[in-house]
């Protein structure tokens, strides 16, 4: 498999950026703060939130795609996905994470 260098990943980003005419985020890339009415692309690993739902007949890919949309629906219908935009880290760390990513859900 062929690893991408860091000039293809961004002119990849870029082509997103442009095709969606700038009205995407890149949580954290693009900063931890998001613009209302924007809409916003994130890393979520799905085997920490997988287990907390019942399968019902899907299969293990779209079980991970409905348990990530339920568990973001449902923070937000309690006023509690804010808090994941804001994880608690130190200046250093910030630092770090918006050039190396993050994993949303994770505090």
């Amino acid at each position: 498999m062929k690893t991408r260098s860091d000039a293809e990943r961004f002119a990849r980003y870029q082509s997103i950026v442009d095709a969606m005419d700038n009205g995407v985020h890149f949580w954290p890339f693009d900063g931890f703060e998001v613009e209302k009415r924007r809409s916003v692309i994130v890393e979520v690993y799905p085997a920490i939130l997988r287990n907390r739902y019942e399968r019902q007949g899907r299969n293990e890919h779209e079980h991970d795609a409905y348990s990530i949309a339920r568990w973001l629906s449902e923070r937000h219908s309690h006023g509690l996905l804010d808090q994941y935009f804001t994880p608690q880290l130190t200046a250093e760390e910030r630092e770090v994470v918006q050039l190396e990513g993050w994993i949303f859900a994770i505090l």
